[in-house]
């Protein structure tokens, strides 16, 4: 894994972790574990790519986002400005 995409993402952590997301485990390398509800997962599906990677109850699921030496700084940018508008609730996340 490459310092870049550990850096990116500390980068995606830190962007969640500024609207009060939970994660599923500390971040040990390039993968990021959020916890999300239903909800959440669908309305964030329509502007983010990642995996399903597990259910913990009947409300809240784990999603797993990976960065790499290709992710770029702007996409996390973009991130930030998704998670605000959730926020803001302009998206209902």
């Amino acid at each position: 894994i490459s310092r870049h995409a550990m850096d990116m993402a500390r980068e995606i952590r830190d962007a969640f972790a500024e609207f009060g997301y939970p994660f599923h485990m500390p971040l040990v390398s390039n993968q990021v574990f959020v916890i999300l509800t239903e909800a959440q997962r669908r309305v964030l599906s329509r502007y983010l790519r990642f995996s399903f990677w597990e259910r913990l109850d009947e409300n809240r699921i784990v999603i797993r986002l990976a960065a790499s030496w290709a992710t770029k700084a702007d996409e996390i940018d973009e991130l930030r400005k998704i998670l605000q508008q959730c926020k803001e609730e302009q998206y209902p996340c």
